[in-house]
Parts: structure tokens; sequence; C-alpha cells
């Protein structure tokens, strides 16, 4: 499941290639400092993965605690959105989550 996103900028070699994720092969950690362009990168990914695929192929869970990814809830890839406005909605998910780990564990018998 790669995903381009953008270009790279290499001045040492004076290239900008693609800068292409593999969200099957990797994590993501996104941070950065207030209006520094976070949300607009996850929008990015939620749009160029409802480009190439389906909701019967992927599903997407949004945890926007600032609410600026609130205009993503109704597309069709997201299962679910929770922002900041019910705490037990948030709890639920990260239950579900640690769960699906746990499953997840078992199945591979411990093994990365």
């Amino acid at each position: 499941m790669i995903c381009v996103l953008g270009h790279q900028d290499i001045p040492i070699k004076q290239e900008q290639p693609d800068f292409r994720v593999d969200l099957l092969q990797t994590n993501i950690l996104l941070f950065g400092s207030p209006m520094s362009g976070k949300s607009n990168l996850i929008r990015l990914l939620t749009l160029i993965l409802h480009k190439l695929y389906r909701e019967t192929d992927e599903q997407i869970f949004i945890l926007d605690f600032g609410g600026a990814l609130a205009d993503l809830e109704t597309l069709p890839l997201v299962s679910a959105y929770f922002d900041n406005a019910n705490e037990e909605y948030v709890k639920r998910v990260f239950k579900l989550m640690e769960d699906q780990l746990k499953s997840n564990i078992s199945a591979l018998k411990g093994k990365n």
C-alpha cells in the first residue's frame, strides 16, 4: 500500500524524488508545531487512500483532538471519527485497538 505524498528535497544530490510511504511496512509518527501542516498531511493521505481503495478493502479510524479533521468524517473509507467531545468514545477506540493488538500477537504467536 504505497502512497505518494509529494516530493522530497535532497539538495546535496540536486534531486526531488517522490516522497513515497508504504503504509503496510512502516509506521508514521507525525509531530510539529501548531499550523505546521500536520492536519493537511493527514487530509492528503486520507484523500489519496480514497482514490486508491474501496470501502470493502480499507477502513480509516480518526482520533482528532483538535477538530481540524472533522470534514473527513463523512468520507466513505472513514469508519469512525472521534473528537474530544466524548471521552467515552475515545476510551472505547483504545480498548478496541488493544483487543486487536492482543489478537494479532496471539495469531502470530508473539512474533513480529
